[in-house]
C-alpha cells in the first residue's frame, strides 16, 4: 500500500458513503496490494465496515479485480509510478485518483477520471456517491476513451502489459 495513509482516507471516505442506505446496501470495496494489511483491517474494523471491505494481498490476476470493478479509486498520498492507474485506465475502467500521485496528470488527459484531495473525506465520499449512482450506461460512457487512450500513448514502454489488461477485461 503506497503511502497507506491515503488508503485511510479512502475508508474514511467510504464509511460516509455507507450512511447512503443504498450505498450501504449494495457497495463493497475491494483493495489489493497492501503491504500494511493488518493496519487496513483494523482500520475498517475501527470505522465498522469491515464487512464492505473485501481486501487480498499481492495478487497477479487483477485483471479479474478490474474486470468487475465500477470504478478504481487510487487515494495515494504519494507516488510517482502507480501502474495500477494505467492497468485501470487500460480496462476502460473510471479512476478515482489522488491530486498527489505522479500519474494524476495521464488520469486527466485520459479524461475518464476524477482527480481528488484524499485528504478531503467530504469531497471524495461524494465522488465515491457520484460514482455509485450513475448508471452501468454512464459508467460505461466515461472510460469510453481510456483504452484507446493508453494504447495510443507512445510512452508505454510495457504494452504487453497493459495488452494483458485489456484482452482479459473486454
Amino acid at each position: 500500500m503506497s503511502g497507506s495513509k491515503g488508503f485511510f482516507y479512502l475508508l474514511e471516505a467510504f464509511k460516509i458513503a455507507c450512511k447512503d442506505k443504498d450505498f450501504f446496501k449494495k457497495a463493497h470495496l475491494i483493495a489489493t496490494g497492501q503491504n500494511d494489511i493488518k493496519k487496513f483491517k483494523a482500520k475498517a474494523s475501527k470505522l465498522h465496515i469491515e464487512d464492505k471491505i473485501i481486501s487480498f494481498e499481492k495478487r497477479n490476476d487483477l485483471e479479474k479485480f478490474y474486470k468487475s470493478a465500477d470504478c478504481f479509486a487510487y487515494p495515494s498520498l504519494y507516488d510517482s509510478a502507480g501502474f495500477v492507474i494505467e492497468e485501470a485506465l487500460a480496462c476502460s475502467l473510471p479512476v478515482i485518483a489522488s491530486k498527489f500521485a505522479g500519474y494524476s496528470k495521464l488520469v486527466k488527459k485520459a479524461k475518464t477520471r476524477v482527480v481528488i484531495d484524499p485528504t478531503d473525506i467530504n469531497k471524495f465520499s461524494e465522488v465515491l456517491l457520484d460514482f455509485f449512482y450513475k448508471s452501468k450506461e454512464e459508467l460505461n460512457k466515461l472510460p469510453c476513451n481510456a483504452s484507446n487512450f493508453m494504447i495510443k500513448l507512445n510512452s508505454i514502454k510495457d504494452e504487453d502489459i497493459f495488452d494483458r489488461f485489456r484482452q482479459n477485461t473486454l
